[in-house]
């Protein structure tokens, strides 16, 4: 499964350049996963080019693994390899419920049908059993959704069903590659007290077959999730256009929160910014109430864009150097004469927007334009941007809003 390249010198005789594919059961991308097994002693599969993927449908496997600890191994086929997250609390079908997923090595394809004992003083040692299997189909390009480290996608399996979504929260550098596991909110969403599927269906796929799911329970008979509420205005009181804002900070606590349903903002490494939008006319505001209008002028324009005639808009702009925020960068940015375009960053499902600057010169108001429309909901809450380990974290109470809504959405 590898290339040869010959090339010829000037002088000399020709070199012969053997390039590794990347579906070599030799290739880098298995070494990990070999350099952990002894494939004498371990009932494991070793790679073999043979069992390759053929192409078609993407494949995923969930297998269930007593090593030292009970978790589940949460396998999807892409690329000639498996991407592996060790999860230990396993999925589940209730979007609330964020599980913690370790990426660890990439595994061969043959390893999704693998059940059996690894034996002691081995890698992994304790039993495997395959606890789902099916396909699954990625939501954009899988390849740059891992790279920016925040993958959606949509399993057709024997227990799990529907859109999930796999987010990166380690930071360079950290010991473990953690991501985190969750259930996007669609018709398979069913909350954690009505079922629970890894209590349900604890048994094994190969032993005890289901069938697929879909075809198995149709979907109108599932618990639904509720939709997060309209957002009422009718109390709201007609009044003029704030001149000024302060924007709201959190507060420093000793502790974190006990109890109640808390969740996290991720605190972005760059300018926290306010948009003052008046009959279509925008100016940019710091957080010290500085008009930074003419220092940002593109962004400005940016804004002017959305179909917000009047209102206030709270966000962070930064630029991103491999995913993560560089706040050097974004320094450099503001200063550069090549001006830096704006991007209105995918909405999350609470509903919070973030600004983001990019150094680019290519121009973003086709993405701009395609979320806009949705601009309606903003205000409330959390945005944890791709998912990205933030430098620190900010909490508030579920249900009481972190900052009030400001302005008038579109009509």
């Amino acid at each position: 499964m590898s290339r040869r390249l010959a090339v010829t010198p000037e002088n000399g005789p020709p070199w012969i350049i053997v390039m590794a594919s990347e579906h070599d059961p030799k290739s880098p991308t298995l070494s990990r996963y070999r350099r952990k097994r002894d494939f004498l002693v371990t009932p494991e599969p070793a790679p073999s080019a043979s069992s390759l993927s053929a192409g078609g449908n993407l494949h995923f496997v969930v297998q269930k693994h007593w090593a030292s600890r009970l978790h589940y191994d949460f396998r999807l086929e892409h690329d000639g390899v498996l991407l592996s997250w060790a999860v230990p609390k396993g999925p589940c079908y209730d979007p609330k419920e964020k599980r913690m997923a370790i990426h660890v090595e990439d595994h061969p394809v043959e390893y999704s049908d693998f059940e059996g004992t690894i034996p002691k003083k081995q890698y992994g040692a304790g039993t495997v059993i395959v606890w789902d299997r099916g396909t699954w189909e990625p939501v954009g390009d899988p390849k740059e959704s891992m790279n920016i480290g925040k993958l959606v996608f949509r399993l057709h399996g024997e227990k799990l069903a529907g859109l999930w979504e796999l987010v990166r929260i380690s930071k360079p550098g950290d010991r473990q590659n953690r991501w985190m596991l969750f259930k996007k909110r669609d018709e398979w969403a069913r909350p954690l007290a009505d079922f629970d599927v890894i209590k349900a269906l604890p048994d094994s796929v190969t032993t005890h077959p289901l069938g697929l799911i879909e075809a198995r329970e149709p979907k109108a008979g599932h618990a639904r999730i509720r939709a997060e509420p309209e957002l009422d205005l009718s109390a709201a009181i007609a009044a003029p256009l704030p001149a000024k804002l302060e924007p709201q900070r959190a507060t420093p606590a000793s502790s974190l929160p006990t109890g109640g349903d808390w969740i996290t903002e991720a605190k972005l490494d760059g300018y926290r910014m306010l948009a003052r939008i008046d009959r279509g006319r925008v100016r940019l505001f710091t957080s010290g109430g500085h008009d930074w209008t003419k220092k940002l002028a593109s962004l400005a324009a940016e804004v002017e864009s959305l179909p917000v005639s009047s209102g206030w808009l709270d966000g962070e702009i930064v630029v991103l150097r491999d995913g993560l925020p560089d706040f050097g960068a974004l320094q450099e940015a503001i200063s550069s004469p090549i001006q830096a375009h704006l991007i209105v960053s995918d909405r999350h499902p609470v509903g919070h927007w973030v600004c983001v600057v990019r150094q680019s010169c290519r121009s973003y108001s086709e993405v701009v334009s395609s979320i806009a429309s949705q601009l309606k909901d903003f205000g409330d809450v959390v945005h944890n941007y791709l998912g990205e380990q933030p430098r620190c974290l900010r909490t508030r109470r579920h249900g009481k809003p972190m900052r009030s809504i400001r302005g008038h959405p579109p009509s």
